[in-house]
């Protein structure tokens, strides 16, 4: 846990110097699989996944300049939703990527695709995020968070693969509530 969150910390303070992208942009977050990150298999386990792409909504964050923003006033990001689709490995001791875009957002979430790619270039997966940002108990849409910043943007519309895949995740979430009955 500790090394997950100064992780975090890291690659946030390692980006705040870089320089700043607009919110339209794709980051690309470097990652290597070490033995740690590895199973039995040698290739990266696919709970290792979830943290390079904390890793790499960091790094995304912070280049559009809303992690010191987020932090000062004490936003904080949580994930509501993910989906990863696995194309091929990730292999022991070999460099991928990860790069993080957002896709759009509404009056509550916000959307990001991430997409790993191998050593060689050839994408890996590719995952969904459906998250939120939550200030003082209350939803902070991303629209706000540009707008804080002095960005004036629209949401791009909804693509149709993230339209199926809530369609999918709000049935996942109706289960979740008629179980905690």
């Amino acid at each position: 846990m500790i090394t997950y969150q100064l992780r975090v910390y890291l690659t946030a303070l390692r980006h705040l110097r870089a320089p700043r992208m607009e919110w339209t942009g794709s980051t690309t977050t470097g990652g290597m699989a070490w033995p740690w990150h590895c199973d039995a298999n040698w290739h990266v386990t696919n709970s290792q996944y979830a943290m390079f792409m904390d890793l790499g909504r960091t790094e995304w964050f912070t280049r559009v300049g809303l992690i010191l923003p987020a932090f000062q006033t004490r936003t904080m990001f949580m994930v509501g939703a993910s989906a990863l689709t696995f194309r091929r490995q990730l292999d022991f001791m070999k460099p991928f990527s990860v790069e993080t875009s957002l896709v759009t957002w509404d009056d509550r979430w916000f959307y990001m695709a991430q997409v790993f790619r191998r050593h060689d270039g050839a994408v890996a997966a590719r995952g969904l995020i459906r998250a939120t940002a939550r200030r003082q108990g209350e939803v902070v849409t991303m629209g706000q968070m540009l707008a804080e910043q002095g960005v004036q943007a629209q949401a791009p519309p909804m693509t149709e693969e993230f339209q199926r895949w809530l369609e999918s995740s709000d049935i996942s979430v109706a289960e979740i509530r008629n179980a905690a009955r």
